[in-house]
């Protein structure tokens, strides 16, 4: 006995499902053309609403793209304190005094 055919949105649905299972996709920029192409390849008709149908009822139930794990984060040492206006002051003496004596020799 013939079995009736499946609602075209289910039809979508497991084409997408294969297509899903063979080929990983990052973005949903990426599965889109490759969904498309896969159902001109075995001609498949629908309308745009079947089309979104189709992702929608997929991504509910499984994992259509997939997302790289997020890059680790770099820890850097915590920064010294901040040194005082004297501090500086100081520090600027010792550099001319050096510098002076450098000069001079």
């Amino acid at each position: 006995m013939h079995q009736p055919a499946a609602s075209t949105p289910r039809l979508l649905a497991k084409i997408l499902r294969e297509l899903a299972a063979a080929t990983r996709f990052e973005s949903f920029a990426d599965l889109n053309p490759a969904f498309r192409a896969r159902l001109a390849h075995l001609r498949v008709r629908y309308t745009q609403a079947e089309f979104d149908d189709a992702i929608n009822l997929v991504a509910a139930s499984a994992r259509l793209i997939e997302t790289p794990p997020p890059a680790a984060i770099e820890r850097r040492p915590p920064e010294p304190p901040p040194i005082t206006r004297q501090q500086a002051a100081d520090l600027l003496q010792q550099i001319r005094r050096r510098l002076m004596g450098a000069e001079m020799r």
